[in-house]
């Protein structure tokens, strides 16, 4: 790892912050680097555990998915609802049973309902779509179970859930293309503009009484739908959502610049490559190598940093970017694996070794870890 930092010439670092089971703070440091032949490196730098106080302000994620949904699309008075009744059926083990036995017995298309059990909140969207698609087998047994719940024939309530799944689908699905592996930050910006313009177009349709894409909505009586109540949630949503991706929207021309180099307009271009790019939009046999390569094979295959030095010193900055925090996020439950009820006395030090060992990517050396150990001669 140190011989790989040390041959960096751009780098950047995430961080974010989270409770372990002593409900110890722990603040995860990523590092992001690449080197001169456009090698990427994507490691945990450190762990630090934070004894004194730490609050949500003092480390934060621009594009912190969780918060916009609680603050914005969060019906609670739905959520609450679906989480009781699922609750129900999971939490004991009589009911459970008897719920997979009806499933199984009127052959329905899910076996089973999904518990609810992470402190995240955009993790309830897979609770909240199974729990919509399999709502007439819930009300059916909880009628049974003589414990009817009176919203689930309510159709206000009702429309209130379709339009939440909808929602929190289309958000969840925004949530995993932003956490694939080995993506660059153009690659990340191209669905957030995607998602924009998406709730750009619902709310005025919405607005228009036109529920087009809503296709959980128009599976209810829709006559007395209160629109304006659900423009004005993707209005709010619209809104936060912009305020949140605001940084990464005033770095969209160098995004540009990096994502387009033959089509970018000179004019937005820093001067001092400005000559650099003229030459490389004029190169028709590089030109054709853009087209059939991605982005980075382009820049590590073609573009050199002796021929254009100022080009590839800003390509090989852009791919450090973090998109998004998540990459830290990944390592929050791997933490209370490790440091679970049986192991809580384990010492930071200790904690912080056995996660860069299970999370690293990068192959040990084990020639040179030997060579540095010192010999126990026999006597």
């Amino acid at each position: 790892m140190a011989k790989r930092v040390s041959a960096f010439s751009s780098y950047s670092v995430a961080l974010d912050e989270s409770c372990d089971t002593t409900d110890t703070a722990q603040l995860a440091v990523y590092i992001r680097g690449v080197d001169n032949d456009y090698n990427i490196t994507e490691e945990m730098a450190s762990l630090q555990s934070m004894k004194r106080t730490t609050t949500g302000q003092t480390i934060f994620d621009e594009l912190e998915k969780e918060a916009l949904c609680a603050k914005t699309v969060n019906f609670q008075h739905v959520t609450n609802i679906l989480v009781k009744a699922v609750n129900f059926i999971r939490s004991r083990g009589l009911n459970h049973r008897e719920f997979q036995q009806l499933m199984a017995d009127i052959d329905a298309e899910y076996s089973n309902v999904k518990y609810f059990c992470e402190p995240r909140w955009l993790s309830k969207a897979g609770m909240i779509k199974r729990a919509y698609d399999l709502l007439e087998e819930i009300v059916l047994f909880l009628n049974m179970k003589g414990n009817a719940i009176p919203e689930f024939r309510n159709k206000e309530w009702r429309c209130d859930l379709a339009f939440l799944v909808y929602i929190t689908d289309h958000l969840s699905a925004l949530n995993v293309r932003l956490q694939e592996k080995d993506q660059l930050i153009n690659e990340m910006f191209s669905p957030i503009k995607g998602f924009q313009i998406k709730l750009r177009l619902w709310e005025s349709q919405i607005r228009n009484q036109n529920p087009a894409h809503f296709s959980t909505l128009k599976n209810h009586d829709t006559s007395n739908l209160q629109y304006h109540k659900y423009g004005d949630k993707l209005a709010v949503l619209r809104e936060e959502f912009s305020e949140r991706v605001g940084d990464l929207k005033k770095h969209s021309q160098a995004i540009e610049v990096f994502a387009s180099p033959f089509s970018v307009d000179l004019t937005a271009i820093l001067e001092d490559m400005q000559m650099e790019i003229i030459e490389l939009q004029c190169n028709d046999e590089l030109r054709k190598k853009f087209d059939d390569n991605s982005v980075y094979r382009f820049y590590k295959k073609h573009v050199s940093v002796t021929v254009y030095p100022k080009i590839s010193a800003y390509a090989r900055k852009i791919m450090t970017v973090f998109g998004i925090t998540y990459v830290c996020e990944q390592l929050f439950p791997k933490i209370n694996l490790v440091k679970n009820k049986y192991r809580y006395s384990l010492t930071d030090e200790h904690l912080e070794s056995i996660l860069r060992v299970a999370t690293s990517s990068i192959q040990p050396d084990i020639d040179e870890l030997v060579s540095q150990m010192q010999h126990q001669p026999s006597h």
